[in-house]
């Protein structure tokens, strides 16, 4: 694979990001089409986001030749006030990843990788002590990546019932 440019998302990006988010919504329809959904549009609501809001909001985008390949987003979430009876040690800002994607034909070959590596270096010099992220428990592609390529840790489980 050729070298992976990262950059902050830009105006123009909206029709690859669009791609990349069918595809990804592609692959969890088909591991669990009772809990996912296809879209009929991606490209209206990414218009809006593409550039970052404000300094507490990255968004990423990775490209292999001049193609974007992969998408990231974060937030910089401020430290916790803690309680005073509180079981959690105290802690600084909390980078959390809401969104990586990676096109597929370019999965497993570092894109996702350098998407996070980059977002981690940003929380950090913004004041994170701390990154988070979640995924759904059925995808092999993304337990395994978050798990054992990134190093994150499972310490809480999200419990979902439909009403």
């Amino acid at each position: 694979m050729e070298p992976i440019t990262v950059r902050d998302a830009r105006r123009g990006d909206e029709d690859a990001l669009a791609r990349i988010r069918a595809e990804v919504a592609r692959y969890y329809l088909d591991l669990a089409p009772d809990y996912f959904q296809m879209l009929d549009r991606f490209a209206e609501p990414l218009d809006a986001e593409t550039p970052a809001i404000d300094s507490t909001t990255l968004h990423l985008v990775a490209e292999v030749e001049g193609q974007v390949v992969g998408v990231l987003v974060a937030r910089l979430l401020p430290p916790e006030v803690p309680a005073k009876r509180d079981i959690t040690p105290e802690r600084g800002a909390t980078l959390r990843i809401e969104f990586l994607a990676t096109a597929a034909a370019s999965r497993r070959q570092g894109v996702g990788t350098r998407l996070v590596e980059a977002a981690e270096a940003w929380g950090r010099e913004a004041g994170a002590t701390v990154a988070e992220t979640t995924t759904y428990q059925g995808s092999p592609l993304s337990v395994s990546f978050w798990g054992e390529r990134m190093s994150y840790e499972e310490l809480s489980v999200n419990l979902r019932k439909p009403l």
